[in-house]
């Protein structure tokens, strides 16, 4: 099925393209790739070939930046991709679909997928297929890519690639370019332009066009040797040909390697020993965006201490060795060219014949070897990555921190293995889970893996068997919990046979994760069976009740409890952990404790205990606040959403709207973007209060918010968030009488609850369902609408093994609706009496909010027999209730109820 794009009214173009400073001499292919590309209703594609700094990608890009300036340009998008590393591939595919505005995945063979279907079923694009020189990886990249429909151009300095770049793009007719260096008249006229060179002696002539027969026309060592002489402007074209000549430059030689160590000599003879060093540093990590932070730690790190940034660097810039990104100005770029010199002088073996680079290396630099270089790299990345405290990362930090995760991602993919490396990437990858970029932690864990098994010689190791466990968090993360469960099971299989026993706390881990699934697909019976197991493990290693694990397993008992309607013993269990809590930590100022103090709280809103629910919600609040030592992170914005919550209940809509986006504000701040869940779940939360308000399109545009974020984070809408959200986009179209539409809402809700949870005995199922009974009921289906709350009621009964739940009660207050509707008042009584006996057995007492609801209701049926004093007494009841639980009489229901109580006043006066 084609993909359209989002419509765009001017040139989309890759951010990764950037205007060229210069091009000249290459006005054949430009007209090769215009002529070929002309007819945009017909696929094309142009293959550049040539050696490196040939200025292949600089003709792509002065083509672009053209089509740039021309308004008619007849495609609406230029896309790129780079074939230089697996990441860069994954990186720029990444990009293109966030450029073509598709929902952003992170699973990345759906975001390949999507890109290759808009790729293969449109026309109006240019894509920019760069670094395409191992014709076996591009194959691999490109596996499963049907015809291109659209224009490409690709560059390889692999002549021989030919034929994999048709087979690849499923392309037969590529027209074919091999780019050669610049013709000497177009050199020569080049260098006296960038010189500005207007008056030139003859024997300096002479000197230029040797040097010009030498670099044989090579783009990049012609301005290399430009930037080298607008730097020293003492230097002319005699004394640069000696250098070349003191260099041992020879026709065999490669101009850029020569060009390159004119400027290193030069660079050492200065002295400027910082520059030298920042190009070591450079060399090590990924090309494109080298924060400048990374240089200046670098240089700090290697004993260059009281060297100034900013002069390394001017001076590298100067002789065109490095640009500045001009977007950031806080970034630097290295050519993909000089870098690759660098690290292979770097690399080689030192002799006192070695280049000028291998001798700084060995008499001047922090380490003699190429390894030590790298490893100098791995720990100031590791300096320089945010770090967590107290499960958060200070907001200011996330920024920089993404910088880094691409050059930890080249490091852990191309480097030989060690525990330094592993250790920094492992850091990098729980930094990348914190941000929502499960592509990038899933592939960090995936590199950290593959060096556990070289480093350690076997998959039974604990570390192994650690990072297996990672891979599982990133995939229960994503809602992929067959995937998850699989991984946890590997891991604890490994645990057992590297510990010899299950009396480890690493099973006990594995167990627990296992119950954390278990527990996600509300299988409560072997949720609570796995957090028991992990729980004896637990205390039989710690001894019981003196470790913060037993505690969290205690507590997540305690949540099951609680969901399953047994509050009274998931209150004692969380009264248990909390005391561990205080045991172990020796204070309530706790993360831990504040979490325990949330999931009392969370009860006591359940049993309408507002008073109290605000009480331990407060107190959690003050000790996050004194914990992390402000009110900007996720644990303290979770709690202010908390006490939104309640206000919520209570009616109180503008205070709690005003917690609402409080704590969405902090997300935001936090995160330093708006796609993240928390934010999507705060942003929910509003549209709660505007459906509550009658305010339906205000609500629709927040849910169908939410319902983008939830998307693009997890790169599907295959999750149980994304079902949620669709399910409340039914409700608003309900609410609307757009009973059509709400349908088709809840179904795909449904159906994705189902393929999420890989079963119909699921809550989320049952809801769903019943939110079909009450569409139905709303339409006068009536006998439809009894259908789908009984077959919900089951769903309920069977997942919490009991009647005795607020789901359940709710359900049969819905048949009760329905029999009174059908005028069957005596079916309808005897319904919401059972409705309001589960209530009574839930919550210990009749002073509940929803408890009211089905006294109003029973009230309803005795008004409507005429049994009007009855009918009085039950609405005054109901009155009394909601007035000592919500305290608010300006609630909705508060309103509804005293309204029909002057009706029945009314009533009572017309037949005195």
């Amino acid at each position: 099925v084609p993909i359209a794009a989002k419509s765009a009214t001017a040139l989309i173009v890759s951010t990764s393209i950037q205007t060229p400073r210069f091009c000249i001499g290459r006005e054949e292919v430009l007209e090769l790739i215009s002529s070929t590309l002309s007819d945009v209703n017909k696929s094309a594609a142009v293959a550049i070939h040539g050696g490196p700094g040939m200025g292949k990608t600089t003709v792509v890009s002065d083509y672009i930046s053209k089509l740039r300036m021309n308004r008619d340009s007849h495609y609406t998008h230029v896309l790129w991709m780079s074939f230089v590393s697996e990441n860069a591939f994954m990186e720029s595919v990444n990009q293109v679909n966030e450029l073509l505005n598709f929902p952003k995945e992170s699973d990345f063979d759906k975001v390949r997928a999507t890109v290759f279907n808009y790729l293969t079923t449109n026309q109006r694009y240019l894509l920019f297929m760069e670094n395409a020189d191992d014709s076996d990886f591009f194959m691999q990249c490109l596996e499963g890519l049907a015809r291109l429909t659209g224009h490409v151009i690709i560059t390889s300095r692999n002549s021989a690639i030919n034929v994999q770049i048709s087979l690849g793009i499923r392309h037969r007719d590529v027209v074919h370019h091999e780019i050669s260096g610049w013709k000497e008249s177009t050199a020569r006229d080049y260098v006296i332009t960038r010189l500005q060179l207007f008056v030139i002696s003859e024997s300096e002539k002479k000197e230029l066009d040797n040097i010009l027969r030498f670099m044989s026309g090579h783009p990049l060592a012609i301005e290399q040797m430009c930037s080298f002489l607008s730097s020293v402007k003492s230097c002319n074209f005699s004394d640069y040909s000696k250098m070349l000549k003191t260099v041992g430059a020879s026709q065999s030689q490669n101009p850029i390697d020569a060009a390159f160590e004119i400027a290193l000599e030069y660079l050492l003879y200065k002295d400027q020993v910082a520059s030298c060093v920042l190009l070591g540093a450079l060399s090590c990590v990924a090309h494109r965006t080298i924060p400048i932070a990374y240089l200046s730690r670098f240089l700090f790190t290697a004993g260059y201490r009281s060297i100034n940034i900013d002069k390394a660097l001017s001076s590298l810039i100067e002789m065109s060795l490095v640009s500045l990104d001009t977007d950031t100005k806080s970034t630097i770029s290295i050519h993909l060219a000089v870098q690759e010199i660098v690290a292979r002088s770097l690399s080689a073996e030192w002799t006192e014949d070695s280049d000028k680079l291998s001798v700084f290396v060995k008499k001047k630099a922090p380490g003699e070897t190429c390894e030590e270089w790298f490893n100098m790299s791995i720990l100031v990345i590791n300096e320089l990555l945010p770090v967590e405290r107290n499960k958060n990362y200070d907001p200011k930090s996330i920024v920089e921190g993404k910088l880094y995760l691409p050059h930890v991602a080249k490091l852990a993919c191309t480097q030989k293995p060690s525990m330094d490396l592993a250790n920094l990437s492992l850091k990098a990858a729980s930094f990348a889970k914190y941000i929502s970029q499960f592509n990038v932690a899933k592939s960090l864990y995936t590199c950290i893996l593959a060096m556990f098994l070289e480093i350690h010689g076997t998959r039974l190791h604990a570390n192994v068997a650690n990072t297996i466990n990672n891979i599982g968090d990133v995939a229960k993360y994503q809602g992929d919990y067959d995937e998850a469960r699989k991984l946890y099971t590997k891991s604890l299989s490994i645990f057992e046979k590297v510990h010899g026993t299950r009396e480890h706390v690493d099973v006990a881990t594995a167990l627990f994760n296992l119950g954390s699934i278990a527990d996600s697909q509300e299988d409560y019976d072997e949720a609570k069976k796995l957090y028991l197991e992990s729980l004896h493990i637990y205390e039989n290693v710690y001894g019981a009740n003196d470790h913060a694990e037993i505690a969290t397993a205690i507590n997540n008992i305690g949540s099951i409890e609680d969901t399953q309607g047994n509050h009274d013993e998931a209150r004692r269990l969380f009264l248990k952990s909390l005391y561990i809590y205080e045991v172990v930590y020796g204070t309530r100022d706790h993360a831990d404790v504040a979490m325990t103090l949330i999931n009392l709280g969370s009860i006591a809103k359940r049993l309408g205990k507002f008073d109290e629910a605000k009480r331990y919600y407060s107190e959690s609040l003050k000790i996050q606040e004194k914990v992390h030592g402000n009110t900007e992170n996720a644990d303290v914005a979770a709690i202010i959403n908390n006490l939104g919550s309640i206000e919520d209940s209570q009616g109180n809509y503008e205070e709690a709207k005003k917690l609402y986006l409080k704590s969405r504000n902090i997300y935001e701040k936090i995160y330093r973007t708006r796609e993240h869940i928390d934010v999507a779940t705060t942003i929910e939360n509003l549209g709660l209060i505007a459906i509550t308000q009658g305010r339906y399109e205000e609500a629709e545009k927040l849910y169908m918010e939410s319902l983008s974020i939830y998307e693009r984070v997890y790169g599907t809408r295959e999750h149980a968030d994304v079902a949620m959200s669709l399910k409340s986009l039914g409700l608003i179209a309900m609410k609307q009488g757009n009973f059509e539409e709400a349908k088709t809402y809840n179904l795909r809700s449904l159906s994705i609850f189902e393929d999420v949870y890989g079963t119909r005995e699921h809550v989320d199922v049952a809801a769903t369902i019943n939110n079909l009974g009450s569409i139905a009921m709303q339409e006068g289906d009536y006998e439809e609408a009894k259908i789908q709350y009984l077959k919900s009621l089951v769903i309920y009964e069977k997942v919490y093994q009991s009647r005795v739940h607020s789901d359940v009660a709710e359900t049969i207050n819905n048949l009760g609706l329905i029999a009174t509707n059908q005028g069957d008042f005596n079916e309808a009584r005897k319904l919401y009496l059972e409705c309001l006996d589960i209530e009574g057995k839930l919550y210990g007492t009749r002073e509940h909010a929803s408890s009211a609801v089905t006294i109003y209701n029973l009230g309803l049926i005795s008004h409507q027999q005429g049994d009007f004093k009855e009918a009085r007494r039950l609405y005054m009841e109901s009155l009394a209730i909601l007035e000592v639980t919500l305290k608010n009489k300006k609630h909705p229901d508060y309103r509804r109820i005293s309204k029909a109580l002057k009706v029945v006043e009314g009533d009572m006066k017309l037949t005195v």
